[in-house]
């Protein structure tokens, strides 16, 4: 099989785990590297140590080439066995079908600690990170009793590490739908809950994450081992605001370069994205599936996994039907593509 082809099993079959994390990685949206460097700017300005980062919630670890170009030591924990199998198959997929999915190689000198594990029962030595990091993660934490999580991360991360969170939501920009309407793909990837049901846009993982991209979070209650003025917000990437992120960013501090500030400021004047950018309503489908809206509907109805396979799940009927009210786009046809980006970060007391 060609390394960077997804190959879909037909009825019946399973799929081997190889042919599970490309299919993952079709869905996945890559951070634009704009978003990556305000990171590593805002890491190096606390704490400037690069020795271990934890990935909480990695998921299948589509954040690890990255943090691999970074840190000495890449520690990734998810509380899904399923996912952390995926990470590990990950850092044998080869540069290519990494490359093919928009990511770096990852770097053989780095050392790579995955494991099940999550924010209420980390297995991870006091004062032995320098920096946290969840992707699309954090909002699945447990944000009940957020006193004791932020005492355990603080626990684990040295004095100046860093606590950072990255949120994203990518958005169909598909050519203007007939009759003058709002794109339903667009309207579909910006709120995804809406589309769904009133007793999913009630969940606390889905309100937090997607639909406020973190905005919302609480603050840690004790500042004495947080550094509340370091906190940061930003929105990166170009969007046009008309009912796809109701938050505000901060504006840039100084010390970002220059070209990154220049995309926030492009990202609150509301300009289109200009680049070439582009993914299938086929791919749009296996986004979707990765939301956590959409896997508490598998979790509710064991048929849907199946019916993925198969691209005739609840996910692929939403986008189909959105295909269809906007003229008629076909599975695998071409559609524009844009994203939000949020980062929300945080440090630890120096001392």
């Amino acid at each position: 099989m060609n390394e960077t082809a997804t190959s879909f099993p037909g009825p019946g079959e399973e799929r081997t785990e190889r042919e599970t994390l490309l299919d993952r990685l079709q869905g996945n949206e890559p951070f634009d590297q704009d978003t990556l460097d305000a990171v590593w700017a805002y890491h190096q300005r606390h704490s400037s140590k690069w020795g271990t980062v934890l990935d909480l919630g990695c998921g299948f670890g589509p954040l690890l080439p990255q943090l691999s170009q970074r840190f000495k030591r890449v520690v990734a924990r998810d509380p899904d066995a399923e996912s952390i199998q995926l990470a590990k198959a990950l850092l044998w997929l080869g540069d290519e079908a990494l490359a093919a999915h928009g990511l770096p190689a990852i770097h053989r000198g780095t050392h790579f600690d995955i494991a099940v594990g999550s924010d209420s029962g980390l297995d991870v030595a006091p004062s032995s990170v320098d920096c946290i990091i969840a992707a699309s993660s954090a909002h699945l934490w447990d944000w009940y009793d957020p006193a004791g999580l932020y005492s355990r991360l603080a626990n684990i991360l040295r004095p100046g590490g860093t606590l950072i969170i990255l949120g994203t939501k990518p958005i169909a920009l598909p050519p203007t739908a007939r009759s003058g309407r709002p794109s339903c793909l667009t309207t579909l990837t910006a709120h995804p809950v809406k589309h769904v049901g009133a007793e999913a846009e009630q969940s606390p993982s889905s309100m937090l994450g997607s639909e406020s991209l973190y905005s919302t979070l609480l603050m840690p209650a004790d500042n004495s081992q947080w550094d509340v003025a370091s906190h940061s917000y930003w929105i990166f990437g170009p969007y046009r605001a008309a009912g796809f992120v109701d938050v505000e960013s901060q504006d840039p501090p100084d010390w970002l370069a220059k070209h990154i500030a220049e995309c926030l400021r492009a990202s609150k004047e509301g300009q289109v994205d200009s680049s070439d950018k582009t993914w299938t309503p086929r791919g749009i489908a296996a986004w979707l599936r990765q939301t956590p809206l959409f896997a508490s509907l598998r979790e509710a109805d064991p048929r849907e996994r199946m019916l993925a396979s198969l691209d005739q799940d609840r996910a692929a009927q939403l986008v189909r039907g959105a295909c269809e009210e906007d003229g008629g786009v076909g599975w695998d046809d071409k559609v524009g593509r844009s994203s939000i980006e949020v980062i929300w970060a945080l440090s630890r007391r120096a001392r």
